[in-house]
């Protein structure tokens, strides 16, 4: 899992299974992000993740979206 801030970017990527986001310079919403992480770690499911990040990042991934806005 990943904590992340909302800084146009990481919005579209970390899904609620995959981690958490924050806001940018706000260091006591990321202090409690990464106390809730470390409370609730068991609870992301490693596989899930890993397939989530196969199915929309992985080099095969990209080239299809690539191909398909392209196309």
């Amino acid at each position: 899992p990943v904590i992340a801030t909302r800084s146009g970017g990481p919005e579209g990527i970390v899904k609620e299974h995959v981690g958490y986001l924050v806001q940018p310079d706000q260091t006591t919403e990321l202090k409690e992000a990464m106390a809730k992480m470390i409370g609730s770690y068991d609870q992301f499911n490693p596989d899930s993740i890993r397939e989530y990040i196969v199915e929309n990042y992985s080099n095969e991934a990209v080239v299809k979206s690539y191909t398909e806005i392209l196309s």
